[in-house]
């Protein structure tokens, strides 16, 4: 994790880029785990170009959104071994996009998805719990997981995809939603009502 750290400390384009270089030789080639890296990798590297605005402007538009939602579609129906190269470098085009603003032809500011990302931490926090015990359970209990075809086996991750929808809703507002303030709450006591008041 100390080059990803790194990263931030480090301003040159060209040492950027010879740091994403080690990091995804010493994923491929020494750490057993560490295609894993690859995924981090690829949102700095997603996160560095939206810096660039002639390269932000691309990502933004319509070209790249069409491009980048074929290639994440064509990766949904192939076989490419779980967190691989070949399984996680067709996903960086789209989250390339999303980081420069591209809203998918306002697919991404409307309103189902605008809520979606309100409970997104809560999303964030259950998804990966869900789908590795609803996986297992389905596993034991009623057909082995390397026994389905590609549509069933995302069928199955559909239905533990909108579980974890469900669940997080809950969690939101049951949980998230109690300790979060108005955000005029949050401001520092000072600047509330436009007049500077020391704090006691």
């Amino acid at each position: 994790m100390l080059p990803l750290i790194a990263y931030f400390a480090v301003q040159s384009a060209w040492r950027k880029l010879a740091l994403f270089t080690l990091v995804l030789l010493y994923g491929q080639f020494v750490d057993p785990k560490g295609p894993l890296l690859f995924l981090f990798v690829m949102g700095a590297i997603a996160a560095e170009l939206a810096a660039y605005p002639n390269v932000k402007r691309f990502l933004a538009g319509p070209v790249a959104a069409a491009l980048s939602a074929a290639v994440l579609g064509y990766t949904m129906f192939t076989a490419a071994p779980h967190h691989s190269l070949q399984s996680i470098v067709p996903l960086f085009p789209f989250f390339a996009c999303v980081a420069s603003g591209n809203s998918f032809f306002g697919l991404l500011t409307s309103r189902p998805l605008t809520a979606l990302g309100v409970v997104s931490y809560s999303i964030y926090l259950l998804h990966m719990p869900l789908v590795y015990g609803g996986l297992r359970f389905f596993d034991a209990f009623i057909a082995p997981v390397r026994s389905l075809s590609l549509l069933g086996y995302w069928s199955v991750i559909t239905a533990i995809a909108c579980l974890a929808v469900v669940l997080s809703v809950c969690t939101f507002f049951g949980v998230e939603a109690r300790f979060m303030r108005p955000a005029r709450e949050r401001r520092p006591a000072e600047v509330r009502g436009g007049a500077a008041i020391k704090p006691f």
